[in-house]
């Protein structure tokens, strides 16, 4: 039935490609030096528009689904952290799913949202096909 703010519908960007996306992630406050989690970091980061880690997978959530935000992905959160925000890209018209573009399972909560499914496949591929190291 839509997502909604104060009383107005809400809705995704719409942004297409990484490079014009703005992309928030969420991961542990300790990650090692050279982990995936930095490797995916690091890409998105050089492949996008710019990327914000701001602490909070709900706000991150409900910025994309506002259209503040144009895609978020998370290694590290809990069910509580992205059970509504799920449900508000969704209704948003966003796109959810695993980090690897698998489908989106609430009970081990990692995951990859975006405004758009071209936006998706880019991110999924920038997470996914890491240069070697």
């Amino acid at each position: 039935e839509g997502a909604w703010l104060n009383g107005a519908a809400i809705a995704v960007s719409g942004c297409r490609v990484l490079e014009q996306a703005l992309v928030a992630v969420s991961f542990p406050a300790s990650v090692p030096r050279g982990c995936e989690e930095i490797a995916g970091f690091i890409e998105v980061l050089h492949r996008s528009r710019a990327v914000r880690r701001l602490g909070s997978a709900a706000l991150n959530l409900s910025y994309l689904a506002a259209g503040r935000l144009d895609g978020y992905w998370a290694s590290s959160v809990k069910i509580w952290d992205v059970a509504a925000g799920v449900l508000l890209v969704q209704e948003a018209g966003g796109v959810v799913s695993g980090p690897g573009g698998g489908q989106f399972d609430l009970d081990a909560p990692k995951l990859a949202t975006a405004a758009t499914s071209e936006l998706h496949a880019e991110m999924i591929g920038a997470l996914t096909n890491l240069p070697e190291r």
